[in-house]
């Protein structure tokens, strides 16, 4: 039950972190080069998705 539970929420959580950096991109209309995060696997996914020209 506890694995169910944690796989909604790092979906949830992808999701979300996924429309931001939408937004971002919509907001400043460019892609970053180089993003600096703290390895966050559903972070890396979403900006793998979003900033197709982006290393991670």
């Amino acid at each position: 039950m506890l694995h169910l539970v944690l796989h909604y929420w790092r979906r949830k959580l992808l999701i979300h972190i996924y429309w931001l950096l939408r937004v971002f991109l919509k907001v400043v209309c460019s892609q970053s080069k180089v993003v600096v995060t703290d390895q966050d696997p559903a972070m890396k996914k979403a900006i793998y998705a979003v900033f197709v020209d982006t290393r991670h």
